[in-house]
């Protein structure tokens, strides 16, 4: 891996840092590297709640703990995206597949611009159904990944605190744009 990458994991794991010490977001994450250059590892991702579970179909289920599994292929950032994907439990949502697979909407076309963090932070909007100003990504209706999810969505994106809590992402996004560098 080059020396983009690892300053990205020192980015990661200096976030990780910041959040252990934040006293107001309840997000932490753990960081185990299942490789020595760091281009596989599993990130656990802990208290911010989501949905694992339909409930139109009478499931109540929220997680507040989920894990991911990254594989960082060597071609990254120039020609590959980051290989996300949530292992059990698996969040119900529009744009990740029921076996774990994230749908960016990039098609899979690399994205130079966006950094390893950038990457998670879209995990935590996706599992926190965000969709307010500073966003990255949003919620494509017309290009769900579990159209089930999609359709539940669309009949409750304007009370969706009535399922789960939120965080103030806007401090999360903040935490993430000052430690860059």
């Amino acid at each position: 891996m080059d020396e983009r990458f690892n300053t990205e994991i020192r980015h990661l794991l200096k976030i990780k840092s910041i959040l252990d010490a934040d006293s107001i977001l309840p997000l932490r994450f753990e960081v185990e590297r299942k490789s020595l250059d760091f281009s596989r590892f599993e990130l656990t991702i802990k208290g911010i709640q989501s949905l694992i579970g339909n409930p139109s179909l009478g499931s109540s289920a929220i997680g507040d703990t989920f894990l991911v599994a990254a594989e960082i292929a060597s071609g990254y950032p120039w020609s590959a995206v980051p290989g996300l994907r949530f292992r059990s439990p698996i969040p119900f949502h529009p744009h990740i597949w029921p076996d774990g697979r994230l749908c960016w909407g990039s098609g899979g076309t690399p994205q130079p611009d966006l950094a390893l963090a950038d990457w998670i932070r879209g995990i935590i909007e996706y599992l926190q159904y965000n969709q307010e100003e500073g966003s990255m990504w949003k919620i494509d209706a017309n290009s769900p990944a579990n159209p089930g999810a999609m359709e539940w969505w669309k009949r409750n994106r304007g009370n969706l605190s009535r399922y789960i809590r939120p965080i103030d992402m806007a401090r999360l996004r903040a935490w993430i744009d000052r430690s860059r560098g």
